[in-house]
């Protein structure tokens, strides 16, 4: 029995022999099973349509859980044995997130590098589509080009069909669809793997959308946080911060240090020098701090040159040990600070915090032993 089309018309052809009163007859049977086709076409494609869209409405999406089931769907109805999605990246190598034949053969996450020639390659190089009908037999690649490299695996026939998957004008990657056999994929299958790029285009360019907005909520949130010239954390992050770990150390019995400081004579360098230096001598203050400091403290901006720096599980002996290295470090910059801190857990509000605090580092610049 098989099936082939005709005018775009696909027809069951059975063959058989039938021995009757001692003589054989040959009987062959035709059937018009387009309408079938078509109903098999459009239930598959009702399949596709719903996952893509349970996938589509998820916050990120997970391109191997993508390929799972993709490939769970054409397997069912018996149109693919492997399905390969690659990414191209912008390093030029082609990415595999999927790459599947069965749980034992699961190839997802192998990478083609740009000089290798394969089937893959191929199709994202020349933006072109290929049907392999014989993997044994077709050579029909070109300048180069062998997709024996990417069935190296396997010494069986597969048919092949490779879709570049692409949009704002520009190849962003590749559909592998394989089937174990010679010429295993109709005019109708390759319709429907056609439609399965354009989904998986979707999905890219949905990917790259969240991927920018991510990228600008990020900034946004950057700057809400941020002080624009030092790339210190704003004085409204402090507080907040600053609630959390009063609230920590008072729940826990933690300790945590606060250090309040200011640049000695910073009126005058910016008199002598222009406020152009002067915001130089900032932002060369906070490169330094954050370079002598733990990734969980945090150095802010209180306004002006004052900046406050919270040393979180830090008693006041070791957050003199970092005072002393960042003053070390800020004098081969020629920069001069003084500073006054103290341990938050004894205080009641962030106000009280500030205020006593503020009030040490003023002590240290009177009693002139501020490190200059």
């Amino acid at each position: 029995m098989g099936v082939c089309q005709q005018s775009e018309k696909y027809f069951e052809i059975k063959y058989f022999r039938k021995h009757l009163n001692g003589k054989e007859y040959v009987v062959l049977t035709t059937r018009d099973v387009s309408n079938e086709l078509s109903n098999l076409e459009v239930t598959i494609l009702a399949e596709l349509s719903e996952i893509f869209s349970e996938h589509f409405s998820r916050e990120t999406i997970n391109l191997y859980e993508v390929g799972e089931d993709i490939k769970r769907i054409l397997a069912n109805h018996g149109l693919v044995d492997i399905i390969g999605i690659g990414i191209l990246k912008p390093t030029g190598e082609l990415y595999f997130p999927y790459f599947k034949y069965t749980d034992e053969d699961d190839r997802s996450g192998f990478v083609v590098k740009p000089e290798e020639k394969t089937l893959s390659r191929y199709i994202v190089d020349k933006g072109l589509k290929v049907h392999i009908r014989n993997s044994e037999k077709d050579n029909s690649l070109s300048d180069g080009y062998d997709f024996y490299y990417i069935r190296r695996f396997t010494t069986k026939v597969f048919t092949i069909y490779g879709v570049p998957v692409s949009f704002r004008g520009l190849i962003k990657g590749v559909i592998l669809f394989e089937k174990q056999g010679e010429d295993q994929f109709s005019k109708s299958t390759i319709a429907i793997f056609d439609k399965i790029a354009h989904f998986i285009s979707l999905a890219l360019r949905f990917i790259e959308i969240l991927d920018e907005l991510n990228t600008e909520r990020t900034k946004l949130f950057e700057l809400s946080i941020k002080d624009y010239l030092t790339g210190a954390y704003s004085r409204r992050f402090l507080e907040q911060f600053l609630e959390k770990e009063l609230n920590k150390c008072r729940r826990t019995n933690a300790k945590a240090t606060v250090v309040f400081l200011d640049i000695n004579e910073f009126k005058k360098i910016n008199d002598t020098y222009g406020h152009v230096y002067g915001d130089e001598v900032l932002k060369t203050l906070v490169e330094t701090i954050c370079k002598n400091i733990r990734t969980m403290d945090v150095v802010a901006r209180y306004g002006g040159d004052e900046f406050v720096l919270v040393l979180p599980e830090t008693g006041v002996e070791n957050a003199e040990r970092v005072m002393k290295r960042i003053v070390e470090a800020l004098k081969e910059k020629n920069i001069s600070i003084s500073y006054g801190m103290l341990e938050i857990s004894e205080f009641e509000t962030i106000g009280d915090v500030y205020k006593e605090v503020d009030k040490r580092m003023y002590g240290m610049k009177k009693s002139k032993t501020s490190n200059t």
